[in-house]
């Protein structure tokens, strides 16, 4: 963009438009440089940088809020990812595995771990071991519970927590 200060004016004000690309990323920045021709003008700053607040969110959440499994089945797989949104950067998940009716390492693997979902691998899919105990029993369940790790603006869990309901086969 040519800028022409005439006798008088001090300053002048460039417009330039910004794309709101949807794309979960963090700040951005650009330059802008001032330049001139005239050796008797001294521009002071030269460059100035712009920086670019993100306002896109991304929800992370459970595939399902309740899985059902039969005792004998011997695992439960889960998926979790981004439910909407658009991931632009990695962001790191915890998964865990909490006791409720069904009890851990008797009915079940406890579980924890931490995943990292990308723009290239928004989501995720991990298996939980089911043990079968060999006890006449009602149906017994745990909970397996998300937490973001990373801490980036407009991004949010929801479901964060899945129930997995485990069904005797004795």
């Amino acid at each position: 963009v040519d800028l022409t200060f005439t006798p008088g004016v001090n300053s002048l004000t460039v417009s330039v438009p910004i794309i709101d690309d949807g794309i979960l990323e963090g700040t951005e920045q650009f330059f802008g440089d001032l330049s001139t021709s005239d050796p008797d003008v001294d521009l002071r700053p030269q460059r100035t940088t712009i920086r670019i607040a993100d306002d896109d969110a991304v929800v992370i959440g459970f595939g399902e809020t309740s899985y059902d499994v039969n005792e004998g089945d011997g695992s439960v797989s889960i998926t979790f990812g981004v439910l909407s949104g658009t991931l632009g950067v990695s962001v790191d998940v915890s998964v865990s595995t909490t006791d409720g009716s069904a009890l851990s390492p008797i009915d079940y693997s406890y579980t924890t771990t931490t995943y990292t979902l990308s723009p290239s691998s928004p989501n995720q899919t991990f298996t939980i071991a089911i043990l079968d105990d060999g006890l006449l029993e009602d149906v017994e369940s745990f909970m397996v519970q998300l937490a973001l790790l990373t801490t980036r603006i407009h991004t949010f869990i929801s479901p964060s927590l899945s129930a997995i309901k485990i069904y005797d086969n004795d």
